[in-house]
């Protein structure tokens, strides 16, 4: 039988396997964030407005270079994950940047954090791994009224995505649901 939480383990170990070959010396939060292959984050960044002082849960943190980077820019930064492997290379990659964010592992649906205690939740490529309508309801309930929820994630619908997923499946679980 293929439970939720055999799904999760599988997803935890997948990522803790993938953050023990990262080299965070050679990321460059600006580059990954606001790079030619993120437009998405361009975007993003254009409609949150003046975001210095704000506090910000990036769930799904990975490597951390959002959290990094959002930290650079003045932000408090909470970086989650699943992974505590991806949790540990934020938490370095943060001190190698000389910012501080607040680095925890946790499930993105069952957030350990109080009613509205986030201006910003910014999530990348983070549905098609967790129930997302558990999700959704979380990062809601986290949020502060009048916050933001900056989400984005492949399509199923999207032929690119498609014929990505089929190549790269060394960086995908089997788990995955893209939305």
């Amino acid at each position: 039988m293929n439970t939720a939480s055999d799904r999760l383990t599988r997803e935890r170990d997948f990522h803790d396997r993938w953050a023990s070959a990262i080299d965070i010396n050679v990321i460059d939060p600006d580059v990954a964030f606001e790079g030619s292959t993120a437009p998405e984050n361009r975007f993003i960044l254009s409609c949150m407005g003046d975001i210095k002082g704000k506090t910000l849960l990036d769930i799904g943190c990975g490597a951390g270079e959002s959290s990094v980077y959002f930290a650079l820019k003045g932000v408090k930064c909470v970086a989650y994950d699943y992974s505590s492997g991806m949790v540990n290379a934020a938490k370095r990659l943060a001190e190698n940047q000389g910012v501080e964010i607040m680095a925890l592992t946790g499930n993105a649906s069952e957030l350990g954090f109080p009613d509205n205690t986030f201006d910003i939740v910014y999530a990348a490529n983070l549905l098609h791994h967790v129930d997302t309508e558990k999700t959704l309801n979380e990062i809601h309930r986290v949020l502060r009224p009048g916050g933001i929820a900056c989400l984005w994630d492949p399509l199923r619908h999207n032929p690119l995505i498609n014929i990505y997923r089929r190549i790269a499946r060394k960086v995908r679980t089997e788990d995955e649901h893209p939305p």
